[in-house]
């Protein structure tokens, strides 16, 4: 038996191990009211603006669409950005409904030893 949003190891005894949901940690899809969207294109899209020096999107829990697209940014020393401003760039260069609605900063974004940003430890304040 097969629950949707796990991975699962079957054994040869019919066993099931639960490893992990993937929806929460192998996931590179955000799907947003039924459209698919992908967080590497949107952040391509934020890395092209002047003041962002890191940005990692990824989709946050919401009660009518599922999930909704969200954006940690770390701003380039001395560079000045809102987020109405990273928003609206966004939305100039994508799909209406790819462009994040909940933008944060920060000073940094936590990585793994291997220097890539770890999305499941961004914490989302509202």
């Amino acid at each position: 038996m097969r629950w949707k949003g796990t991975i699962h190891i079957e054994s040869m005894q019919f066993q099931l191990l639960l490893i992990s949901r993937s929806n929460s940690l192998n996931k590179d899809l955000i799907i947003r009211g039924g459209y698919n969207v992908y967080p590497r294109e949107v952040e391509e899209v934020l890395y092209t603006h002047d003041a962002v020096f890191e940005a990692a999107v990824f989709g946050i829990p919401h009660d009518d669409l599922g999930e909704e697209i969200a954006a940690a940014i770390v701003l380039k020393p001395g560079a000045q950005a809102t987020a109405e401003e990273l928003g609206q760039y966004v939305r100039s260069q994508v799909a209406p409904y790819k462009y994040p609605r909940v933008i944060k900063f920060a000073n940094d974004l936590p990585k793994t030893a291997a220097g890539k940003v770890l999305k499941r430890a961004i914490a989302i304040d509202d």
